[in-house]
């Protein structure tokens, strides 16, 4: 897999800047997730965005309350398949053991991590950080993981979830290869853009593909660089790229240089 260097636009920056960029070094001593039933139970699932190594990735957890197991998924930047994870808690909350599957059920590897903030970052009980390592079936080298939990989904919203979440992918691929007939059938219309070029509102494909390049140029290496897979997704829309497209029913309803706000 080609890892790719991150470009974020500026409104994400400052975000960044804020809670500090994830540490792979591990956590430091007395972190826990004692109310992991709260934080990571009941009708949603969390997401957490960090790095396996030096790959960015988007992580998905949720305390099943059957099977008193942590379950979830996490995927990568330009790969279509996400890799399930199952495991528990241990150590008093400070743990988490999880089991790393592909798209078959095969077994593929192991992350060992340890709940509480990066090393210098104050501690809390809110299950909010995780690092550690991934210990793979195939590789010998391991590769540090460092994750903050970010945003809530709702269970409920799965499904809708799923469904932009392969749209997201597709986008990607269209702009990739700058297929502008593909990118137009995955847009909702009228499709609302706000860029440096200026505002503008397309009623139709035949707008879109006429208008490729003054749409997509601006918002283009962020879109395709970021990462397809565990979205925030409400009842109405799902946001990708940090809000750069606000994603309904498999298509692209708004995209926004400077973040939209998705409904």
């Amino acid at each position: 897999m080609t890892v790719r260097r991150m470009g974020y636009p500026k409104f994400l920056l400052v975000f960044l800047v804020f809670i500090g960029a994830p540490s792979v070094s591990l956590a430091q001593e007395g972190g826990a997730c004692r109310n992991y039933s709260n934080f990571l139970g009941g009708p949603t699932s969390w997401i957490y965005k960090g790095q396996f190594g030096v790959t960015p990735v988007r992580m998905m957890l949720h305390y099943d309350d059957k099977t008193k197991q942590i379950v979830g998924e996490y995927g990568f930047s330009e790969v279509r398949s996400v890799q399930t994870v199952a495991g528990q808690i241990t150590d008093e909350g400070r743990r988490l053991q999880l089991q790393e599957r592909d798209a078959t059920g095969r077994l593929i590897g192991n992350l060992e991590l340890v709940f509480g903030p990066p090393e210098g970052m104050k501690n809390d009980d809110e299950c909010t950080y995780l690092t550690g390592e991934e210990i793979s079936e195939s590789d010998p080298a391991h590769r540090g993981v460092s994750l903050f939990r970010g945003n809530f989904v709702a269970i409920r919203f799965n499904q809708a979830r799923k469904l932009n979440e392969d749209a997201a992918f597709k986008i990607q691929q269209a702009l990739k290869n700058n297929n502008r007939a593909s990118f137009a059938k995955l847009a909702t219309y009228p499709l609302e853009v706000k860029n440096s070029v200026g505002d503008s509102v397309y009623g139709s494909s035949a707008a879109v593909i006429k208008n490729y390049q003054k749409i997509v140029t601006p918002t283009r290496a962020f879109v395709i660089s970021a990462i397809p897979h565990e979205l925030e997704t409400s009842l109405w829309s799902t946001r990708f790229a940090g809000g750069v497209m606000c994603l309904s029913d498999g298509k692209v309803t708004q995209i926004c240089e400077g973040g939209c706000v998705c409904p």
